[in-house]
């Protein structure tokens, strides 16, 4: 077993099953045949298929035990390392990558070769989370504090970081055309004890004294298809 797997096996179960329906905001509304990196046990696939018409679906992921529940889900499943293994041989109208291109050691070249699998009006739909998200930014400035965790904005296999700009050129690095982007935020938990009311003037005095970047947590982006340009 690989150093990366053994870090992915320390993860709860709930890592690999997550369904994800937050996606949709950005999802195009005809997907056709999908591949998924990253897909775990298959949950976002089966939820989209709730969603969408799916003529084909292909799902990749490192661990094995996750692969063999996606098989379930997905019309052919593969474990691999995206990064050095090949990937399908066929081209795909939607490709998802969900929280997976922070983990890679280059998102950028990955990206290239995504884009590769595009059919013209094809899309790509990843999630990445947002380094400037109040939690990570904030005991960085004020303790000095950048502690890694198993899972979360600063999980330990984590191996690139990204703001909503560093992101959106991320995505648009190979050519790819920027369609649409949504900001996933999430709040101090101590606003969910206030009345609605009180919530809306706590999060306008939040917003007035605090740039608004700090409560995005995730970023959603669809990026659609162009002619790849050349290396």
């Amino acid at each position: 077993m690989s150093l990366d797997q053994r870090l992915y096996e320390e993860k709860s179960e709930n890592y690999f099953g997550t369904t994800r329906p937050e996606i949709e905001a950005v999802l195009p509304e005809q997907c056709g045949r999908v591949l998924e990196i990253g897909c775990g046990a298959g949950g976002v696939m089966a939820w989209l298929k709730q969603k969408r018409t799916i003529a084909r679906c292909v799902g990749i992921d490192l661990m094995p035990h996750a692969i063999e529940r996606a098989r379930l889900v997905f019309d052919e499943a593969w474990v691999a390392n995206v990064e050095t293994s090949e990937l399908p041989n066929e081209r795909f109208d939607l490709i998802i990558a969900l929280d997976v291109l922070e983990h890679l050691s280059d998102p950028w070249r990955m990206l290239e070769r995504l884009h590769a699998l595009l059919e013209p009006g094809g899309s790509v739909v990843v999630s990445l989370p947002h380094v400037g998200h109040w939690s990570v930014s904030w005991p960085l400035l004020t303790k000095g504090q950048w502690n890694y965790t198993p899972e979360g904005l600063l999980d330990r296999t984590h191996l690139r970081f990204f703001s909503q700009r560093g992101a959106t050129e991320l995505l648009t690095s190979s050519g790819l055309v920027l369609e649409k982007v949504e900001l996933d935020r999430l709040y101090p938990s101590w606003m969910s004890r206030f009345s609605p009311r009180i919530r809306w003037y706590a999060l306008r005095a939040f917003h007035t004294v605090f740039p608004s970047h700090l409560l995005v947590y995730r970023l959603l982006i669809r990026a659609g298809y162009a002619p790849l340009r050349p290396a």
